[in-house]
């Protein structure tokens, strides 16, 4: 539009609604988003992108956003496909730590903050304190340590006239056991 046929001289282009300088400069923003860069990998379907096991959250999002923001034209389209694919293809341990944040999280920074620690030694070493310690709870009562065979409230200390629950199974959902 500028720079050619009745708009080549700057007088011409001087004349114009200031409007069609903001237009011409997101058009023209939108196609250098559009070329591919020579330097990039090819760029695949953002749908298919996940985070690896051991790949850091900061860097699965980056490579997420980028392919993102080449093929989706509307950003407030983009911001919310970021915002879903980025808790949906996480790895198994950045999903449960970004499902405990609440629900009024919108921005992804508030993801990347809360998996920031993922994956480094300390986290590891966390969850196999907590694999080692457990938590065994009792299921008729639910109170922690509280086990079958330490009951008082059946003869000889859990053996013998054990009561069923009043409810099915929490975890399998099969029986009273």
């Amino acid at each position: 539009m500028l720079g050619s046929g009745d708009f080549a001289t700057t007088m011409a282009q001087a004349r114009l609604d200031p409007h069609a300088f903001s237009q011409s400069a997101q058009i023209a923003l939108r196609a250098m988003k559009a070329v591919p860069d020579s330097q990039a990998r090819e760029i695949s379907s953002f749908t298919n992108i996940g985070q690896g096991a051991l790949e850091a959250y900061i860097d699965f999002v980056d490579h997420l956003q980028e392919p993102i923001e080449k093929q989706i034209d509307n950003d407030r389209a983009a911001k919310a496909l970021l915002w879903q694919l980025a808790y949906e293809n996480a790895n198994k341990d950045c999903r449960t730590i970004i499902g405990l944040l609440p629900t009024t999280t919108k921005d992804i920074s508030e993801f990347i903050k809360a998996c920031q620690d993922v994956s480094t030694e300390q986290h590891k070493a966390s969850l196999l304190a907590a694999a080692i310690k457990g938590d065994p709870r009792y299921y008729n009562y639910g109170k922690p340590g509280h086990l079958h065979k330490d009951c008082k409230s059946t003869t000889e200390g859990g053996k013998g006239n054990y009561k069923l629950p009043p409810k099915d199974c929490p975890c399998c959902g099969k029986g009273r056991h």
